[in-house]
C-alpha cells in the first residue's frame, strides 16, 4: 500500500509541474486534443521501452498518468459546470 501512496503523490507532483509548464487554463482543449497529447506520451513510453531504459520508462509512465488525471479533471469540471448551467436554466423557467 505504501507504494501506491508514493505513486499517487508522484502523480500529484507531476500535475503541479505540468501546470507550471503549460498553465492551468486549457481553452479549446477538446477530447481530441487530449487524446493527441496522451498518444504522444504513450509514444514516449514506447521509445523508452525500445531503449530499455527503466528510469525513462517510469518517468514517461508517470507523465502519462498525470496527463490522464488532467484530462479527467477537466471533464469533471466541465460536467459540473454543465449541471450548474442546467440548474440555473431550470430556476428561470
Amino acid at each position: 500500500m505504501r507504494e501506491r501512496e508514493t505513486i499517487m503523490q508522484a502523480i500529484r507532483l507531476e500535475r503541479l509541474r505540468q501546470n507550471e509548464k503549460w498553465g492551468v487554463e486549457f481553452p479549446g482543449r477538446l477530447d481530441e486534443r487530449w487524446l493527441t497529447i496522451l498518444a504522444e506520451e504513450v509514444g514516449e513510453i514506447a521509445e523508452a521501452v525500445l531503449r530499455d531504459n527503466d528510469e525513462d520508462i517510469c518517468e514517461e509512465i508517470l507523465q502519462t498518468a498525470a496527463v490522464c488525471v488532467a484530462w479527467l479533471e477537466l471533464r469533471v469540471e466541465r460536467h459540473e459546470q454543465d449541471h450548474e448551467v442546467q440548474r440555473e436554466v431550470s430556476r428561470t423557467e
